[in-house]
């Protein structure tokens, strides 16, 4: 365009020339012309030049502001080298911005199942379980209080003599195991059948067993009957999740059942138990006593009881804000499991199709089918940066450098092998432990220190609230402090205990590191034997305790409870300690196998809760009306008799439940006839 007009400007000024060089045929005014066609021209180039870069400018502002532009906008030519220089580089960005980018994402599909079916109904024809489940209905709330009662029953046998408990104790046994059969006839079999797969459920059913069986040779007669019906209790809420019949009067036992064993405990400790003697048994060399398995299994519970309660009250108060919020009703049926969780791992957040977060967070209303798919209970989508660590940003390349690996490989290496020649050498009473416990915990604090520093800021924020990994934790350091005091709070023997405590706390931690930087450092592979090496040793102290001549480890009072009247509680070092690594390694256990064999990508401690909707009433809620009422009383008027006009109560349809409705009975027919 500048050319052409340049050119038009030319052929004009030219013309002039001509037609004034042939009027006056002079050499001076030919050569003026000719300088003032030579300024013209250069003067149009100017002006258009200038014209052209601003409307360039102004084209560059609109696409940027405009980032859809139209197809008819881009010039024929195509884009310029400098645009596609531009956008060579935003997209090298994106690219590499995505490569940090996680997401927190289902490592499997979630399960589907069929909630309908139940142990009784499996055992009855549907007709027969209808007429059941009418009756649970009505004698629910009879139920309700004798399994309340059962607390006091308890509260008699413990403190009431022999002599007046043992004429009723049939009829004590037989009230007691009538409310928790009852209601364990209705949980949902698929349920129970997930719960079995889940470590938790069998390490709570197995302290469980133990607490109740310790508690019934502490009585060590006939008043051991009532026990039976106290472990199905507890273990009734322990399989709460597939309770749906029954899961807000389970709730309220567990806020029972908590103070009811811290009860149980106290009287253990301070041996309140009337007519017992409080026997032990020996397990070849070592003795030990009902007494303090008692106090062991049921102190466990508690903690885990309270767990159950917290997680399911929390999660209540949120569906009822949550249904005051949206104004509806539906989502009260939702049942939030607390022992089954979905497991969960980071993958990268450009990959988001096979098993994206939001297809299993939408809502189902009450009325869902019976078969369904367990789905993450509020939970949203998770997006991490992995550049985000501990460690300021500038240096997370130089670690994840080749040599720096190698480096790290070398250095935890370097502290496995110590921690193992120093515990070698301290459980053999060998004088040459301070060197190796020196180098171990030197190379192992400062592999564990490396290891923290690129932990990801926002999955560490995540793995300090959930449970398993502070009840691991808490667990660890306790163990840690008693044999640190144990051992006498010697300089090796001390060194060689607080190497230890830091690889299981990196064995923790391991959750908040992302796949980018566990992989290109390969942190996974040490897992492993790190933690194999953990439980060994914590297994070897014990043993060493209780078998041992206390020449290494030497037991003292702890602490003494004394009270008027019911006498003193003494703890030693060497029990807590025990019953500590009784817990790590039966708690514990499960990550080897979940190290050894499970997916390498799957995290360890993050899960979230998963939750279900129950298409059935709870036996609290009455059985809607399913035909009308009509009325009974009439009122005469001069001879006239007038039927009394009452308000038709017609159950909405997403309340009729399909095992309440009679054979032949169509609910549309039904809904449309109640709306007429």
């Amino acid at each position: 365009m500048v050319a052409v007009d340049a050119y038009q400007a030319y052929r004009h000024e030219s013309n002039e020339y001509h037609h004034f060089d042939s009027d006056r045929c002079g050499l001076m005014p030919g050569l003026t012309a000719l300088t003032r066609l030579s300024v013209t021209f250069l003067n149009t180039l100017k002006r258009e030049r200038q014209a052209s870069e601003c409307s360039a400018s102004a084209v560059c502002a609109t696409r940027s502001a405009h980032t859809t532009a139209s197809a008819l906008d881009v010039p024929l030519h195509g884009p310029t080298r400098e645009d596609a220089a531009c956008a060579s580089r935003v997209k090298s960005a994106d690219t590499e911005d995505d490569v940090w980018m996680y997401e927190l994402q289902l490592a499997q599909s979630l399960p589907a199942v069929d909630v309908s079916g139940t142990p009784l109904s499996k055992m009855m024809t549907p007709s027969r379980y209808q007429h059941v489940v009418r009756a649970m209905h009505k004698v629910i709330s009879v139920l309700v209080r004798l399994n309340r009662l059962n607390i006091l029953v308890f509260g008699s046998i413990i403190f009431l003599p022999l002599a007046v408990t043992r004429p009723w104790i049939p009829l004590l046994g037989a009230i007691s195991l009538f409310p928790p059969l009852s209601f364990s006839l209705f949980f949902s079999v698929e349920i129970l059948a997930l719960l079995k797969k889940n470590y938790e459920f069998w390490f709570i059913s197995i302290l469980n067993v133990i607490n109740w069986v310790g508690i019934a040779n502490i009585f060590g007669d006939f008043r051991a009957v009532v026990c039976l019906s106290f472990w199905l209790n507890s273990q009734n809420i322990i399989s709460i999740d597939a309770n749906y019949r029954t899961y807000q009067t389970t709730v309220k036992s567990i806020v029972m059942a908590g103070p009811s064993m811290l009860a149980l405990v106290f009287c253990c400790s301070y041996r309140l138990i009337v007519d017992s003697t409080y026997p032990s048994f020996s397990i070849g060399t070592v003795t030990l006593q009902w007494r303090q398995i008692v106090i062991f299994s049921a102190s466990t519970l508690i903690i885990f009881m309270f767990k159950k309660a917290y997680a399911k009250i929390r999660r209540r108060r949120r569906r009822v804000q949550s249904r005051i919020a949206s104004n509806t009703g539906g989502d009260r049926h939702i049942i939030c499991c607390v022992v089954l969780r979905a497991r969960m791992r980071l993958a990268p957040s450009k990959n988001k199709r096979r098993l994206r977060l939001n297809k299993f967070v939408k809502k189902e209303a009450a009325s869902a089918s019976s078969t369904q798919q367990l789905r993450l209970a509020f939970h949203g989508s998770v997006i991490v940066d992995s550049r985000r660590v501990l460690l300021p940003q500038q240096y997370l390349k130089c670690f994840l450098e080749p040599s720096m690996r190698a480096a790290l490989y070398v250095i935890a290496t370097t502290g496995l092998v110590l921690t193992v020649t120093s515990w070698t050498l301290l459980l053999l009473h060998s004088e040459y432990v301070l060197a190796p416990a020196i180098g171990a915990f030197v190379s192992s604090l400062l592999f564990v220190l490396i290891t923290v520093s690129l932990a990801q800021r926002d999955i560490l924020r995540l793995l300090v609230r959930k449970f398993d990994a502070l009840f691991s934790t808490f667990q660890a350091t306790a163990l840690a402090l008693c044999l640190l005091d144990m051992l006498q709070l010697q300089i090796s023997s001390s060194l060689a205990v607080v190497t230890w405590w830091l690889w299981f706390l990196w064995v923790v931690m391991l959750d908040a590191l992302t796949p980018c930087v566990a992989r290109q450092l390969r942190l996974r592979k040490l897992a492993l034997p790190a933690i194999i090496l953990v439980l060994l040793i914590a297994g070897i102290c014990a043993v060493d305790i209780v078998l041992g001549d206390d020449k290494l480890f030497k037991s003292r009072l702890l602490f003494s409870l004394s009270l008027p009247r019911l006498g003193t509680f003494h703890e030693y070092t060497d029990t807590l300690a025990v019953q500590r690594v009784v817990t790590i390694i039966g708690w514990n256990a499960r990550l080897v196998f979940e190290l050894a064999f499970g997916d390498p990508n799957q995290l360890i401690f993050i899960c979230k809760g998963v939750e279900y909707t129950s298409p059935f009433l709870t036996f609290s809620e009455p059985i809607p009306q399913e035909q009308q009422i009509k009325a009974k009383g009439t009122v005469s008027t001069g001879g006239w008799r007038w039927k009394l006009l009452r308000p038709i109560g017609v159950a909405p349809k997403v309340m009729i439940q399909p095992e309440m409705v009679p054979n032949g009975v169509n609910l549309a027919a039904s809904s449309t006839t109640g709306t007429r």
